[in-house]
């Protein structure tokens, strides 16, 4: 059977618009029709229901995409009546510009006030007796014998505080201990660590420690502070950072004092990447480096010669407001010369007079010895007319 199809079709013609500056060669108007209609005829028969196969057009059909996904959802997806044995964890949101935690105490501790004692000029004859005496511990005992008055508490702190030697105050901390006049607390041991500071005891104070460790006796900042410190003059650099670890463990922040003495440490132990960044997370819980910290940080890089770490200095000090004093100057001026950068330290020495500071005699060599390290010989002649006019020290390098 045949059937036929007919359908109208909409055929529009577009004219191309002439340019009115190109010459019109057909001047003749031609009519348009803008719609006609055509027929189509379709004759369909069983002779052509059958075409003929070409191997290229035989290919089979892509499966749709619901298609592919069907095995997929039958193994992976859980069914409805399947509870969910996994959920999604709530996020948190943590802000990427503040800190965790503050990392140190902006407030240095207090020491505890002691009562005052109207007998307290006799106990401190009895400390001068004392001090005098030889450092024997027969000699020290014998001593102690002719104490005015049964010492208590306060006393005792009072006398232990005026002993300098601290051999002698490690003996008459002892003799408070064997007494056993009243409990020991953390003031006693702080006293006791700090005079053998003094000395470079760092075995004694670290016994102390573990001693007030053992009796539950409560390590406060000037505990660790001193620990620290006493390590750091000692060379112990490795005791000073385990015990600042330990410090943090225990919860207890550092004041800046302890921070500024834990930066030089790893400074010292050449380690830059962790010195930057207990620097950087002290700026960020409000602390504000002191001259001693920008010391650490110029004389860590001076050492290395890192040229972009002492701009990086000098740009923390400035924008922190930090007016250097004269170690500072004379920490950035070494480490120039180390450097090689001549130029930025006469431009820092100059800056260093505009700010009404008097340079010594650490001042003048190094810039001497930049001078002529660098062959400025027209510079170092100048430098001396103006140390002679204006009599500055001079060092045996001068002579």
């Amino acid at each position: 059977m045949a059937a036929t199809l007919s359908t109208a079709l909409d055929v529009h013609f577009a004219i191309p618009r002439f340019d009115a500056k190109r010459p019109i060669f057909f001047t003749k108007t031609v009519k348009q029709n803008p719609r006609r209609k055509f027929t189509i005829s379709c004759d369909s028969s069983k002779y052509s229901s059958k075409p003929p196969q070409n191997p290229l057009e035989s290919t089979k059909k892509n499966p749709s995409l619901s298609e592919q996904l069907r095995p997929l959802s039958t193994t992976t997806l859980p069914k409805k009546d399947q509870a969910r044995l996994l959920s999604k964890p709530k996020s948190t949101w943590v802000n990427p510009t503040k800190p965790k935690r503050f990392v140190l105490s902006l407030q240095r501790q207090t020491l505890s006030p002691y009562a005052y004692n109207p007998k307290v000029g006799g106990l401190q004859l009895f400390a001068k007796k004392l001090n005098d005496c030889e450092n024997s511990e027969a000699a020290f005992s014998s001593a102690l014998e002719e104490i005015p008055q049964q010492p208590t508490k306060e006393n005792a702190l009072l006398i232990l505080n005026s002993l300098k030697p601290w051999q002698k105050a490690h003996l008459f901390f002892n003799w408070i201990k064997t007494r056993n006049l009243f409990p020991l607390e953390t003031i006693f041991y702080n006293v006791t660590m700090k005079s053998l500071r003094f000395g470079r005891q760092f075995e004694l104070i670290e016994e102390l420690a573990n001693e007030m460790v053992s009796n539950e006796i409560p390590l406060d900042n000037i505990t660790y502070s001193t620990i620290i410190t006493c390590a750091k003059r000692c060379n112990l650099f490795y005791k000073a950072v385990e015990w600042f670890e330990r410090m943090y463990k225990t919860g207890l922040m550092p004041d800046e004092v302890t921070y500024s003495a834990i930066l030089d440490v790893y400074a010292k132990l050449g380690k830059v990447e962790e010195v930057l960044c207990l620097y950087e997370r002290g700026v960020a819980s409000g602390w504000k480096p002191d001259s001693i910290a920008f010391s650490v940080l110029a004389t860590m890089f001076g050492q290395a010669g890192d040229y972009d770490g002492i701009r990086y200095v000098l740009q923390e000090m400035k924008s922190l407001g930090v007016q250097p004093n004269l170690v500072v100057y004379n920490t950035l001026l070494e480490a120039m010369g180390k450097a090689g950068k001549p130029g930025l330290a006469r431009s820092l020495f100059e800056e260093l007079l505009e700010s009404g500071l008097t340079p010594n005699e650490k001042t003048l060599t190094a810039l001497a010895k930049i001078y002529g390290k660098a062959r400025w010989a027209k510079d170092a002649l100048e430098l001396w007319e103006e140390m002679k006019s204006k009599k500055w020290p001079m060092d045996f390098i001068f002579v």
